[in-house]
């Protein structure tokens, strides 16, 4: 995310080339260079090359159905790779041929990867995520049935992120609503979200259930912390959202500035929506 605000040049989240460097590009550097660095050991010996050539078996598969089959994002996928990535590394470390830069480079990429994940993933920093999610959805919760569908902004709002990465929390558990993220970035949905939006609404008019938006949409630009990066997707800027959803009629509304508001089932918001579903 750090680097996309960097090339694009969001205007809604400035990032300079030092904290691009702090925050994301040093870990970038220094996997590429120990990558480099292993390849190169590698490539001096027979059975360092036959190592090569096994690596690259499992590398290239991955990546072409990264780029052409599944979501590049999803770090699980990944994990097939990780057997061969620890058979070379260790390769390279046993190795009395290979130089002791070599090796020095190589522990501290692993050390730096190990110390970023644990800090990643540790019990503290999950709660704090998780607690970001909870606060927004809380009061809304007891409003909801089975039907009932709670729109996210995209795939990095973090009610999206909540319903995806703590499957068994209380709230997820125990509801039966649904949630559904309006922009897909960089897929070919993307191109109809509007049509794909009124037709998950009025599908669940129909089945007697609410839609809850959030407040975010109404916003004329997105807080940094929203995950929103503009220029992505040059499909839909920002902008795109307040335009759009300002049309609707609304009604209750949960959960603070940055909370939910009820899509009202109303004759105005229901011509609207059959005459985006058309276009």
């Amino acid at each position: 995310m750090w680097l996309k605000r960097y090339l694009v040049h969001d205007p809604y989240a400035a990032v300079s080339f030092r904290e691009l460097f702090r925050l994301s590009l040093w870990k970038l550097v220094l996997f590429y260079a120990s990558v480099a660095v292993v390849c190169m050991e590698l490539l001096r010996t027979r059975r360092g090359q036959i190592l090569i050539l096994l690596l690259a078996s499992a590398v290239l598969p991955v990546f072409i159905f990264a780029v052409f089959i599944f979501e590049a994002g999803s770090i699980e996928r990944y994990l097939p790779l990780y057997p061969f990535a620890f058979v070379v590394c260790g390769y390279v470390l046993a190795a009395e041929h290979a130089k002791v830069a070599s090796k020095v480079l190589l522990v501290v990429a692993l050390v730096a990867t190990a110390v970023v994940n644990v800090n990643a993933m540790r019990r503290g920093t999950l709660e704090s995520v998780k607690a970001g999610a909870i606060s927004r959805i809380q009061h809304l919760v007891p409003l909801l049935g089975p039907n009932s569908l709670v729109m996210a902004v995209n795939e990095q709002d973090n009610l999206a992120e909540f319903r995806q990465n703590f499957p068994l929390d209380e709230i997820n558990l125990s509801g039966q609503w649904q949630n559904y993220d309006m922009l897909e970035i960089n897929t070919e949905r993307l191109a109809t979200w509007r049509e794909d939006f009124a037709k998950q609404v009025l599908v669940t008019w129909r089945r007697g259930g609410s839609v809850w938006l959030p407040e975010r949409i109404f916003c004329s630009r997105p807080h940094p912390k929203w995950n929103w990066v503009e220029g992505d997707d040059n499909r839909v800027r920002w902008a795109d959202l307040p335009l759009f959803f300002g049309r609707f009629e609304t009604g209750t509304k949960i959960g603070g500035e940055d909370g939910f508001v009820l899509l009202e089932d109303s004759a105005k918001n229901k011509q609207i929506l059959i005459l985006t579903k058309r276009k």
